[in-house]
C-alpha cells in the first residue's frame, strides 16, 4: 500500500514536471486532493497541451472551452501565433474575454490583436471595463496593436448611445470607475493621432458627451493643440454655459497655442453669465502665469558665412 502511494506521488511529480515545461507560468494546486486523481488531471492537461503544438484553428477553438484554465490559455496563445489565419476565431476569442481566469482573458486579447480583424475592436473596447488592471492594460495594448485606424471606431463608441457607456468596474483601490472614463484617459494618452477623429465628433448635441471629448483634449495637454480651433468655436458659439466652461478648462490645460485663444477668453471674461466670466478670468490668469514661467531663450546669433574659396584653375595640359 505504501509502495502504491509512492508510485502515485512519483506519477504526479512526473506529470507536474512535464506540465511545467509546457506551461511554466501557472502551476497552482489542482482541486482533487487524491494523488491519483490529481495525476490523471495533469496527464490529461499535458495531452491537450501537446495537441496544441500543431493544432489548426478549429482544434484550438475547441480547446478554448476546456475545463482547465491552462489549456484555455494555451489555446488562445496558439491562436495568437496563427496571426491573421485565426480571424475565423474572433467570435470565440471575444467570448474568452469573459473567462473567469484573468490570464485567459489577457491571452485572448493578445490573440484578437494578432488577427488584425476589425471585428476585434468592439470586444476589446468593452474589455476596458474589466475589473483586473492587467486585463485592461492588455486589452488596450491589443487595440493599439490593431493600429490608429481603430481610433475613429473608439470615438464613435465614446459619443454614441453604446451600451458600453453603462459599464463600470472597481479599480485596485475599490473605487467605482466608468468605462467611459477609462477610454477617455486611454485616448488622451495617444495624443496627437487621436485629435482629428475625436474633433470630428464635436458636432454632437449632447452636452455631456461634448464634455467627455473636451476632457480628453484637456488631458492631452499641449498634444491636443490640434483641437483648439473646434474648442474655441465651442467657447464662442455653444448655447449652454457648461459647454463653454468645459471648453475653457480644456484650453487652460492645452495652453495658449493658437492666436484666437486670448481674444476669445477676453470676450468670455466680459460675459454677463457669471459662471462663464469667472472661468474665463481663471483661465486667462493661468495662461498668463504659464507664459511668465516659461524660460526665455535667447535667439542664436547667426555666424557670418565664411566665403567659399575660389576654385583653383587647372593648369593647361
Amino acid at each position: 500500500m505504501i509502495r502504491a502511494a509512492h508510485q502515485g506521488i512519483a506519477l504526479a511529480a512526473c506529470a507536474l514536471s512535464a506540465l511545467a515545461a509546457a506551461c511554466s507560468d501557472d502551476l497552482r494546486p489542482l482541486p482533487p486532493a487524491d494523488l491519483e486523481a490529481r495525476a490523471a488531471v495533469l496527464t490529461e492537461v499535458q495531452a491537450r497541451l501537446a495537441e496544441l503544438q500543431g493544432a489548426d484553428v478549429l482544434k484550438a477553438v475547441s480547446l478554448l472551452r476546456h475545463a482547465d484554465h491552462r489549456v484555455r490559455r494555451a489555446a488562445a496563445l496558439r491562436l495568437m501565433e496563427m496571426g491573421p489565419a485565426a480571424a475565423p476565431a474572433v467570435e470565440d476569442l471575444a467570448s474568452a474575454l469573459g473567462d473567469e481566469e484573468p490570464r485567459v482573458r489577457t491571452a485572448a486579447a493578445r490573440a484578437l490583436s494578432k488577427t488584425g480583424s476589425a471585428a476585434a475592436v468592439e470586444p476589446l473596447a468593452a474589455c476596458l471595463g474589466d475589473g483586473e488592471r492587467q486585463v485592461r492594460l492588455w486589452c488596450w495594448k491589443a487595440l493599439r496593436g490593431l493600429g490608429d485606424g481603430t481610433i475613429p471606431a473608439l470615438a464613435d463608441m465614446l459619443v454614441t448611445g453604446s451600451e458600453m457607456r453603462k459599464l463600470s468596474y472597481k479599480d485596485e483601490a475599490g473605487r467605482k470607475r466608468h468605462w467611459q472614463d477609462e477610454l477617455t484617459e486611454r485616448l488622451a494618452a495617444v495624443g496627437a493621432p487621436a485629435v482629428e477623429p475625436l474633433a470630428a465628433k464635436m458636432g454632437i448635441e449632447d452636452p455631456q458627451l461634448r464634455g467627455a471629448l473636451l476632457r480628453t483634449f484637456g488631458l492631452m495637454g499641449p498634444e491636443g493643440k490640434g483641437a483648439l480651433p473646434v474648442v474655441i468655436s465651442l467657447l464662442e458659439n455653444a448655447a449652454d454655459a457648461d459647454t463653454r466652461v468645459r471648453a475653457m478648462q480644456a484650453i487652460e490645460k492645452i495652453g495658449d497655442l493658437h492666436p484666437d485663444v486670448m481674444p476669445s477668453l477676453r470676450r468670455a471674461a466680459e460675459s454677463k453669465d457669471k459662471k462663464i466670466s469667472a472661468q474665463a478670468t481663471k483661465t486667462l490668469r493661468a495662461l498668463e502665469k504659464a507664459a511668465k514661467a516659461k524660460p526665455k531663450t535667447k535667439p542664436k546669433k547667426k555666424s557670418a558665412a565664411k566665403p567659399k574659396p575660389e576654385p583653383k584653375e587647372k593648369p593647361p595640359i
